[in-house]
């Protein structure tokens, strides 16, 4: 399976001004340091919990299917809604969305499936936005080259356990 991100998010899910309170910081001195944390946190815990933090455009090919139906959930979720389903050759796959807020398409095996959808959250849930929250101070408070656990993982401690309840592990049989 690979994913491409085709139209990233409009504006982030935390503010500058939400980012500053945070950290109790009263000027604007350091904006562009944390704009640009802002962004870099809100993606590391994308890829983390294979979840979209709000609404993008995202294009997910896998190489082959069986001849039969597949159910295969969509990544970086919620709310997925398919644009385009077609093979290599650039035919139409015809297709069935099924789930609630997290979606698995099902489909007709080919060689070589492509699948251009929306997804994403519309309002970060609260859980989240702490931990990007978190994440943000973490990388900020602590500017310096290290590795914060012995899996090499980039997250603080923190981040990873405000997240773990709302992580998707597509990749234990997806």
């Amino acid at each position: 399976m690979e994913v491409r991100i085709l139209q990233d998010l409009a504006s982030e899910p935390v503010t500058l001004q939400e980012v500053r309170d945070y950290l109790r910081i009263t000027t604007t001195a350091e904006d562009d340091t944390l704009n640009i944390l802002i962004t870099s946190a809100r993606e590391r815990l994308e890829k983390y919990t294979c979840l979209s933090f709000g609404e993008k455009e995202l294009k997910v090919r896998w190489d082959a299917l069986d001849s039969t139906v597949y159910g295969k959930e969509l990544p970086y979720q919620p709310n997925a809604a398919v644009t385009e389903c077609e093979n290599d050759n650039g035919d139409t796959i015809s297709y069935e969305l099924k789930g609630l807020e997290y979606k698995k398409i099902y489909l007709y095996g080919s060689a070589g499936v492509n699948v251009t959808y929306t997804a994403g959250f519309q309002t970060l849930p609260n859980g989240l936005k702490n931990a990007l929250l978190k994440e943000i101070a973490t990388e900020y408070e602590q500017r310096e080259n290290f590795i914060l656990d012995a899996s090499g993982e980039p997250l603080s401690n923190d981040a990873k356990r405000m997240c773990s309840s709302y992580t998707r592990n597509l990749w234990l049989g997806n």
